[in-house]
């Protein structure tokens, strides 16, 4: 299962020593399925070959900021 992770990171000077600092990280940053292996059952004949899951999360985003003073 491949996975791109991605962070991005920006401090900001605000004047004498307090800064803000920028975060922002995205799992799984491009959104790309992993499939999950088809259905092998024979009983079922409009399941049979299909892959109806994924074995990854969807898109995730966090954001943060911090101020230091």
């Amino acid at each position: 299962v491949e996975q791109a992770d991605l962070a991005l990171f920006k401090s900001f000077p605000l004047g004498g020593v307090r800064r803000f600092d920028f975060r922002a990280e995205f799992f799984n940053a491009f959104n790309h399925p992993s499939f999950a292996n088809p259905s092998g059952d024979i009983t079922a004949p409009g399941a049979f070959g299909k892959s109806t899951a994924t074995t990854t999360d969807p898109r995730e985003i966090q954001v943060a900021g911090k101020i230091y003073f």
